[in-house]
């Protein structure tokens, strides 16, 4: 027998992130084997209507939307870059605006407020912290690290807590809490969980 392929099924290059835009109106894929970040508008029945591509040098690793949709972040560790765009808030199409290579970078996390840019390591079990500016670039000055307790692990999976209390990062086979300090965005470790092996983790918008 055979699976009936829905009516809005896509073909996509291998999916490596999916990133809501703040509102749910559109929502962008990067790709494990492709060059490019893939647009869509997500219709009133479900649907995903394309819009574009938005370049990139190599295909990218890990994403993250502003919370407010005023910029959209992707890092590379193939080249040790982050790269920021400017989604456009009528079509949805992101416009690259700029690309920094100040650290290895691996996973990444926007704090709730909007203020700060968290990038995990691929060569060492820590977190670097980032000052977002009012167009969502970000600068190395004051910038600050924070080394987590998994210390054998590198690149971990990070997610800032909805209420932008709490950054959660995956180790391994712990899932660390780290408290943010409100005014600076630098982190302070609270606990270490097991939580077995997961392969990544979710957080959930109540409280």
């Amino acid at each position: 027998s055979t699976t009936p392929v829905p009516a809005h099924s896509l073909a996509l290059a291998p999916v490596s992130t999916i990133t809501f835009e703040p509102t749910g109106r559109f929502v962008y894929f990067t790709h494990s084997s492709a060059a490019y970040v893939t647009q869509y508008e997500l219709m009133a029945d479900g649907h995903l209507r394309f819009i574009g591509v938005a370049p990139i040098d190599t295909p990218a690793f890990a994403a993250a939307m502003h919370p407010e949709g005023r910029a959209y972040y992707a890092t590379n560790p193939g080249t040790n870059r982050i790269f920021l765009y400017t989604p456009d808030a009528v079509s949805g199409g992101l416009r690259p605006s700029a690309n920094y290579g100040y650290q290895p970078v691996g996973h990444i996390a926007v704090s709730a407020d909007g203020k700060f840019l968290y990038v995990g390591n691929p060569g060492a079990a820590a977190i670097r912290r980032y000052v977002i500016g009012p167009y969502g670039g970000i600068s190395p000055t004051g910038a600050t690290t924070t080394t987590l307790q998994g210390g054998s692990v590198a690149n971990p999976r990070i997610r800032g807590d909805p209420s932008n209390l709490y950054l959660y990062a995956l180790t391994g086979d712990r899932l660390e809490t780290y408290a943010i300090q409100q005014a600076t965005g630098d982190l302070d470790f609270v606990s270490s969980t097991p939580v077995g092996n997961p392969a990544t983790f979710a957080l959930s918008n109540a409280r």
